[in-house]
This record gives structure tokens, C-alpha cells and sequence, in this order.
């Protein structure tokens, strides 16, 4: 009877261990108070907004916001960036529109995925070997991959004559969960694998942490950024193979003004601008946080314009805090 009371106790123990060590871990991360914000703001304005229909659908929307920003994850912490996002994702749509009907699916997605290593590694190679900084590499590229679509489709939609099935990336469903929810959750555990449990993402870190310092560690600094920007370019190829897939048209006209949300997606989740710090699961709640603002002010029928507003404004509210805080902390 003792031996049970003092399990019992035990457990109970346990229990307030875990729960401490839960509301610990929502503390120290802000982007968690505004996850329930918003979720408790959907649910009190709308009936509509915690049906699971609805979900699905933030979830799905989602998809391809997330698996960009994941990759731009990697390319902050190194203190990088890339405002080529959309133009390269609209550049990769054009193409492979033109090939679906007559190549097959695999096919088409390792040309969506190359295309984006492709300009990635090159995004890589100029940013090293040229010394000049990514914000104008990628703000240059941004109009040349733009350029590009636009004369490869001479400023008109392609749309396939033939669907062989490549809508079902997006439209498909398993477990009545469609696929690209999967593919976002696949692609998030993975790219976490990599940045915390590797060598890679050690060397990720400490290049965001002081570059000078880890070269002199070993670190072999340029491969590494050329690698980072690589996978960049990857995950644009995938997003763009899932948003091809839902509209189902090669469109030149798509992707302006991405990178704004795909920024705002890394750095709500918590990661630095200034680099050395930051996680895939936490850019993962920043897209769905991103997510969750335009559900709502869809659902309540507020003008899409309204939107960028509240992105832009959430992006500085949460830099300026991350900056007085640190103030403080000095």
C-alpha cells in the first residue's frame, strides 16, 4: 500500500515536472503567446474558424509559405538573405508547366528541384567568391529569374493540354490529409535534423555566430554558404512543384512579394536577423502564424491589402522588441 502511495506520488511529480518544463519552453518562446492569440481570436470571431475543414485549409495554404521559409531559415542564420523567392518560384512554375502532360511527375519535380539548386548554388558562388553582399546579389537576381519568366512565356499563362495526374500533389489526400501537408511536415523534421543534430548544421550555426571565428575553427565557410543557399533553392523548387500543382497554369505573373512573407514567416518563429540562432520548428509556427492572420481576415471578410499592412507591422513589432530586450538585458 506504501509502495502504491509512493508511486502515485511519484507520478504526480512527474506530471508538474512536465507540465513546469511545458509552460517554461511557451515563456521563453513569444512566437507561442501568439499562436494561442491568434487562435483564440479566430475562435471568438468565427464559428467557422476551429472546424476542421478550415484547419486543413490554413494548413494547405501553409505549405508552400512554410517549406520556403524553412529554407531561408538557413540562409538568416548565416546572416544572409534572399529576395529572389518569389521570382524564382514563378520562374520554376513557367517551366515545368510547360513539361506536365508530356514528362512524367518524377521527371518534372527533379527539374523543379535542379533549377533551384542551380540558381542557389550560384547565388552561392557569387555571394563568396565575389564578396559582394546577398542583398544585392539576390535583389539583382530577383529581376533577372523575373526577366527570364516573362520572356520564356512571353508574358502569358501556359496551361497544359494534358493533366497526367500532377494536380494530385496538391489536390490528394491520405487519411483525408492532403499530401502537401505531409510533404511540409517530411520536409520540417528533416531540415530540423539537419541544422541541430549534424556537423553541417553546427557549422551553419557557428558561421551566423562569428564567421572569422569559425574559420579559423576549421569551418569551411564557403562550401557551407554555397550549400545553404543550395537548399534555398531546393525548397523554392518544391514549393513551387506544390503550388504548380493547386493552380495548375505556368503564370508569370505570380510570386511578387513573397520573400516579405517568407521573411516575416522566419523571423516571427524566432529566428535572428542577425544571425546565430533560429529553428525550423519555430519558422514552421511563424508560417502558420502568417497563415492563421489571413484565414482570419478572410473569414471576416477584411480586404486583402489590410494583410500586408498587419505583416509588415507584426515583422517590426517583433524586431523592436527582440532589440529592447536585448538593451535590457545589457
Amino acid at each position: 500500500m506504501i509502495e502504491i502511495n509512493k508511486n502515485s506520488t511519484n507520478s504526480s511529480q512527474n506530471g508538474k515536472n512536465i507540465m513546469k518544463h511545458i509552460i517554461e519552453q511557451i515563456i521563453k518562446k513569444p512566437y507561442l503567446w501568439g499562436l494561442f492569440f491568434l487562435i483564440i481570436l479566430g475562435a471568438l470571431f468565427s464559428d467557422v474558424f476551429l472546424t476542421p475543414i478550415n484547419l486543413l485549409n490554413v494548413a494547405r495554404q501553409v505549405t508552400i509559405l512554410g517549406i520556403a521559409a524553412f529554407g531561408m531559415t538557413y540562409v538568416i542564420i548565416i546572416k544572409g538573405i534572399d529576395l529572389s523567392v518569389g521570382s524564382l518560384l514563378m520562374l520554376i512554375n513557367v517551366i515545368i508547366a510547360t513539361y506536365i502532360g508530356d514528362w512524367s511527375i518524377l521527371s518534372i519535380c527533379i527539374l523543379a528541384v535542379a533549377i533551384g539548386a542551380l540558381v542557389g548554388a550560384l547565388h552561392g558562388l557569387i555571394i563568396t567568391q565575389f564578396k559582394i553582399a546577398p542583398f544585392v546579389v539576390t535583389i539583382c537576381t530577383m529581376s533577372i529569374l523575373r526577366g527570364i519568366g516573362l520572356v520564356y512565356t512571353n508574358g502569358r499563362p501556359i496551361i497544359p493540354p494534358i493533366d497526367n495526374g500532377f494536380n494530385y500533389i496538391a489536390a490528394g489526400k491520405l487519411l483525408n490529409i492532403p499530401f502537401c501537408v505531409y510533404i511540409l511536415i517530411i520536409s520540417a523534421i528533416f531540415l530540423q535534423i539537419l541544422l541541430s543534430r549534424t556537423v553541417f548544421g553546427r557549422h551553419v550555426y557557428a558561421i551566423g555566430g562569428d564567421e572569422e571565428s569559425a574559420r579559423l575553427l576549421g569551418v569551411r565557410v564557403v562550401r557551407c554558404k554555397i550549400i545553404v543557399y543550395m537548399i534555398m533553392g531546393i525548397v523554392v523548387g518544391l514549393a513551387a512543384i506544390i503550388f504548380t500543382s493547386r493552380i495548375r497554369v505556368g503564370d508569370p505573373t505570380v510570386g511578387f512579394g513573397m520573400e516579405m512573407n517568407v521573411i516575416a514567416s522566419v523571423i516571427i518563429g524566432g529566428t535572428n536577423f542577425s544571425g546565430g540562432s533560429g529553428t525550423i520548428i519555430g519558422t514552421l509556427v511563424g508560417a502558420f502564424i502568417m497563415g492563421l492572420i489571413n484565414n482570419i481576415f478572410n473569414l471576416l471578410d477584411i480586404p486583402t491589402y489590410y494583410q500586408s499592412i498587419f505583416s509588415g507591422a507584426i515583422i517590426l513589432i517583433v524586431v523592436l522588441s527582440r532589440k529592447i530586450s536585448e538593451y535590457k538585458s545589457e
